[in-house]
């Protein structure tokens, strides 16, 4: 706990570093408003986001990811810092080797291992990066398609459903599917009326992998 909280007043900036170490040794979680009236921000107003130092910024965002997720500042920084790693190691996949980069995930556990997704069985490229890792990070091979491939099935839905004649269409990737195809679409007068109808007039190939949810109103969200 003295380690965690050493490294949580080390991010912050030197005015909020009591306040902050406070907070740290009893576990609790301040709002963003009281973060504000203990590190002076709101005696002299809200803070100035163009003049705030990368300290004050990351301060700011650390108390509110705290109090949006009722974690504690251990928990939210620790959740940052593993975004940094697995981030960079996902970046460097994604650039040299893209034809079997998926995408990287969180785990919902602040600070837990992230998991890092890689079309076919991972090979020593990908686990020597795993290795030199500070964190320990889940691979999850063996995934049916790379990331960019993922992107090129969704654009077909998509094209396919407007082309069909539908307006209001949304699809998008899901790294964690197996090669699942979110979409939505709005009905429209003269076009078929039930998703089964409409996956049915899909690409053939891509048809067993689209989830289809359709609205009576435009609606971007979809399950």
């Amino acid at each position: 706990m003295l380690m965690a909280a050493a490294l949580l007043v080390a991010l912050f900036p030197a005015s909020s570093s009591e306040a902050v170490a406070d907070h740290a040794a009893s576990g609790t979680v301040p709002t963003a408003q009281e973060f504000l009236e203990e590190t002076g921000g709101a005696e002299d107003g809200p803070i100035d986001d163009v003049n705030q130092t990368p300290e004050q910024a990351m301060a700011q965002d650390l108390a509110l990811v705290a109090e949006g997720k009722g974690w504690t500042y251990d928990e939210a920084t620790a959740q940052h810092l593993t975004a940094e790693e697995v981030g960079a190691i996902a970046e460097v996949v994604a650039r040299e080797r893209p034809d079997i980069f998926v995408g990287s995930a969180l785990s919902e556990t602040p600070g837990g291992a992230p998991t890092l997704y890689i079309k076919g069985p991972a090979d020593e490229f990908i686990a020597n990066l795993v290795a030199a890792s500070e964190i320990e990070i889940v691979v999850a091979d063996n995934q049916p398609y790379s990331f960019e491939e993922l992107e090129a099935r969704k654009r077909t839905v998509h094209q396919a459903l407007v082309d069909m004649g539908f307006r209001y269409v949304a699809t998008s990737v899901n790294i964690t599917g197996g090669g699942v195809i979110p979409a939505g679409v709005t009905l429209e007068p003269g076009l078929p009326q039930q998703a089964a109808d409409i996956v049915a007039a899909l690409p053939a190939e891509l048809r067993n992998d689209v989830e289809l949810t359709v609205y009576e109103t435009p609606n971007v969200r979809y399950r």
